[in-house]
């Protein structure tokens, strides 16, 4: 097998996986793309998944086991692995799920081949638990585009955020700074945003070569239950804080508002949605209203529906809010056609947005306007 001068660094990062690690180090052992590295990271894991990872670390010249003394979450084991790896594509993968035998060839040959930024496939889930959410999983994963792709913020936004099922260049994470924010949940909505908002091309590669497995103590699932000890819903409204900022540093806010803050809106929505108590949603309404007011000259070049619909947000009722939420969950889950509709109205509803921002742009002079 081959070992120098890796194509591809596999960052697989593992939490008290031991029921599906192995499954997981099997798929990449088994690659037809040989010439990779796999840079396993256990973040301090309390059953016997460093027992397996040691034994397969030794098997395995390409495998490359770090251990953390201490749990410091998903953002901190990636941006390790990360840092750690050699290779100039970047793969990420959780130690939960598994790639097919051919994704790293696939992968590494559609962001190769076709120079560009940023290569993405589709994912096959694996229902342990969640079955409910099928529906909106389908949808949510389903590749909108095909083939090479010029990105746009229309593109983007019609893109999954998950980070598993993409191929990135390392050149252009160390020249961003493009990290995973660290003590922070629903990491990946600003990592993929940051990235792709600042890439050129994309290739939308339709084959489903990586498998995501929905099981009842994934934190996917402890966030979607009502009965989670712990409430971090409100990390989505910060993590909109943390991409404004990074929008800002790389001069992409200006002429851009209608993309960033109708993430916004969707962040709000999420956090106020998934929040457990009363208190909580009203922390996640001052906080919003207060960045709000701090960028009010931003917010004042969104687009008028979604300015609308976070001021909704913000004024509404906590008691009939949660009451709507938990209704519209329980349709969404047992009801595909109503997901369905929901879906084409926010769709139908960006195409609008767009083409008010579209508008917009060319009331400008032509040397003023951006292309993007």
């Amino acid at each position: 097998m081959k070992q120098n001068n890796p194509l591809v660094s596999v960052i697989v990062t593992s939490y008290n996986n031991a029921k599906y690690i192995e499954n997981c180090l099997d798929a990449l052992r088994k690659q037809t793309l040989e010439n990779i590295e796999i840079i396993c990271v256990d973040d301090a894991s309390t059953d016997n998944s460093r027992e397996i990872l040691e034994r397969y670390e030794r098997k395995d010249k390409r495998i490359k086991v770090i251990y953390r003394a201490e749990n410091g979450g998903v953002s901190q084991a990636r941006n390790i692995g990360i840092k750690k790896s050699t290779a100039p594509y970047i793969m990420l993968c959780d130690g939960d799920d598994y790639y097919t035998t051919e994704a790293c060839e696939k992968m590494y040959k559609a962001i190769t081949d076709n120079k560009v930024d940023l290569a993405l496939c589709e994912v096959n889930v694996i229902y342990h638990a969640s079955q409910y959410m099928k529906s909106s999983d389908n949808e949510y994963y389903r590749l909108k585009y095909a083939g090479k792709q010029l990105l746009s913020n229309a593109k983007i936004f019609n893109t999954d955020l998950s980070p598993t099922d993409k191929i990135f260049r390392k050149e252009i994470l160390k020249k961003y700074e493009i990290t995973f924010p660290e003590g922070l949940r629903f990491e990946d909505a600003y990592f993929c945003v940051a990235y792709m908002s600042i890439s050129k091309t994309a290739y939308y590669l339709k084959k489903k070569l990586y498998n995501y497995v929905r099981h009842d103590d994934s934190l996917m699932s402890q966030t979607w239950s009502n009965d989670a000890k712990e409430d971090n819903a409100i990390d989505h409204l910060y993590i909109a804080f943390r991409l404004y900022n990074f929008l800002e540093q790389n001069d992409l806010i200006d002429g851009n508002e209608t993309f960033f803050w109708r993430y916004f809106e969707d962040f709000e929505a999420f956090a106020i949605r998934n929040s457990k108590t009363r208190k909580r949603i009203k922390l996640v309404r001052d906080e919003a209203k207060k960045f709000i007011e701090d960028h009010q000259k931003s917010f004042d070049k969104a687009a008028i529906s979604t300015r609308n619909n976070i001021e909704r947000l913000n004024a509404g009722a906590t008691s009939s809010f949660l009451t709507v939420a938990r209704i519209k969950r329980l349709l969404m889950g047992l009801m595909p056609s109503y997901r369905a509709a929901v879906d084409n109205i926010h769709a139908l509803r960006f195409i609008i947005d767009m083409q008010t921002e579209a508008m917009k742009l060319l009331e400008r002079p032509y040397d003023e306007r951006e292309t993007k």
